[in-house]
């Protein structure tokens, strides 16, 4: 997700701080055990933070430190690998205890960068996968800022504006760099461009998350629509109470993300007034619907065009609008926010970080702008001149745990972790530590404590606690109706998709009467 997310802490925390206590040099890093990991941005803030848990956290700050790398839509987590193997936590007895890795993740483009390049691989075929290169990047402008350990994660030095320093490209088939694992927030078939039977047979997945998504508007826009719903001066004119999210319906979300309505005004009150002229809202730039959206190797984009339109699913669907100017989403990688203007609609980002840039370009233009995220953010993600949207609710539920527990909120996907598959070229031998680490991630990725752990960072979401939850095969605490507490002690999805994201969510575990 967004790189400046933890960037901002850092430099916050620096400045109370001072020195950092530790910082990895780049010989170390040059003899760490490299595991490389490509795919979903939606989950890169869960991701990172499965390493640095407080509770089962993959990385041990007390063997030695941990460093995070960061440049444009690249991180590298480097540190010791816990030796804990307490019950419970997911740790066996394992060869990377103690360990130093190297854990580099790669965001640019999405999640298809967690499926295409492992079966690349699993065929002896080059890919384009690269990743930052810490033994090369400029220390003089890479610099190191101490994070401060919290209840929830682990202290950490933070790099936070690394040049961008690539690994070498190899063409040669049998030189190129390998992948390690992949994490995609839909199923292999969902990709772009999708791969065939034959080559996803080649993949080991692994059901991770059910990962709760969310439909953002511009800051201005929820303002504007909370005078529309609620009145103009009433108690939740420009309120962010959970209690005062203004809603859309389905039916107008896929208008606009089809660009069947492409005019704000087509939202009308009871008396025929357009939302622009309603009581007490700033009239906006103009009133057309911006999209701040994703490239179609996203697994956030599959996720939206599957949920909302049926996309991927089937032919002969309606399909989510395409990026201004080539027509095309896979080829455009192109991301311009400054182009929010007279005649640009529609924009095509590569990460979710780009996204909430978009939002914020739109925000600041007064644009009433609509986008496409997961409701996995921080308060970073909603503070200073990032404070540029909020999530809506959809007929009336917005997009919490509770509210998905309980039935009533049902746009969620469950994402898979990818690994080549045993007998073909690239697959990880047992006992290679790359092969554990990635194995770590899996069994993290399913543990309550850990979920609940992480959900607890993701702070500062006016509309209620959204994030992620584990799958059903997990047992539920608590009773239906589920609580906001019981979610965030036991976030475990009482629906399912059955492992395919075109499936409707169907119960699995007690929900309430309606």
């Amino acid at each position: 997700m967004n790189l400046a997310i933890r960037s901002t802490l850092a430099l916050a925390v620096c400045a109370a701080l001072g020195t950092p206590a530790y910082a990895l040099t780049q010989a170390e890093y040059a003899s760490a055990t490299k595991i490389y990991f490509g795919g979903a941005s939606a989950t890169d803030n869960t991701l990172e933070e499965v390493f640095l848990s407080t509770v089962g956290g993959i990385c041990d700050a007390t063997l030695g430190g941990i460093d995070i790398w960061r440049a444009s839509n690249q991180r590298v987590i480097t540190c010791k690998v816990s030796n804990d193997n307490t019950p419970g936590k997911g740790f066996a007895t394992r060869a990377a205890g103690g360990t130093n890795i190297a854990f580099h993740k790669e965001s640019q483009g999405g999640s298809s960068n967690g499926v295409v390049p492992l079966i690349a691989v699993a065929k002896s075929q080059a890919h384009t996968l690269r990743w930052l290169n810490v033994s090369a990047v400029n220390l003089a402008t890479c610099t190191s800022v101490s994070v401060a350990a919290t209840a929830n994660l682990a202290g950490y030095t933070n790099h936070p504006s690394c040049d961008l320093q690539l690994t070498p490209v190899d063409t040669a088939a049998s030189t190129t760099f390998d992948v390690h694992g992949g994490i995609s927030d839909t199923e292999p078939a969902l990709s772009s461009p999708k791969p065939g039977t034959s080559d996803i047979a080649r993949l080991t997945s692994v059901p991770g998350i059910a990962i709760v998504f969310g439909v953002p508007v511009t800051k201005v826009l929820y303002r504007a629509l909370q005078k529309a719903q609620f009145g103009n001066g009433s108690a939740c004119d420009g309120s962010d109470l959970p209690t005062c999210v203004p809603s859309l319906t389905k039916t107008q979300v896929r208008a606009f993300y089809t660009q069947n309505v492409t005019d704000w005004n087509e939202i009308k009150n009871s008396a025929g007034t357009g939302l622009s002229a309603t009581a007490g809202v700033t009239a906006p730039a103009d009133t057309s619907v911006r999209i701040c959206r994703r490239v179609a190797s996203s697994g956030t984009q599959a996720s939206f065009e599957s949920y909302w339109l049926n996309q991927r699913c089937v032919s002969g669907v309606a399909t989510f609008v395409e990026p201004d100017g080539d027509g095309s989403s896979i080829d455009d990688t192109t991301y311009v926010p400054s182009s929010f203007g007279a005649g640009f609609l529609v924009n095509a980002a590569p990460s979710s970080g780009n996204v909430r840039t978009c939002m914020q370009a739109a925000n600041t233009g007064n644009f009433w702008g609509i986008g496409v995220l997961s409701t996995e953010v921080t308060a970073s993600n909603l503070s200073g001149a990032g404070d540029s949207f909020r999530f809506v609710a959809i007929d009336g539920f917005a997009p919490t745990l509770a509210n998905v527990a309980n039935g009533d909120y049902d746009f969620f996907t469950e994402n898979t972790i990818n690994r080549v598959a045993p007998g073909n070229p690239g697959a990880l031998a047992a006992g290679d530590v790359r092969r554990e680490i990635t194995t770590l991630v899996d069994e993290k990725l399913g543990l309550n404590s850990v979920l609940a752990n992480l959900n607890a960072t993701f702070a500062g979401r006016p509309w209620g606690n959204g994030g992620i939850l584990s799958l059903s095969a997990n047992s539920t605490t608590g009773t239906a109706p589920y609580t906001d507490a019981e979610m965030s002690s036991s976030p475990v999805n009482s629906l399912s998709r059955g492992g395919n994201n075109c499936t409707p969510p169907y119960m699995v575990k007690p929900t309430p009467t309606p």
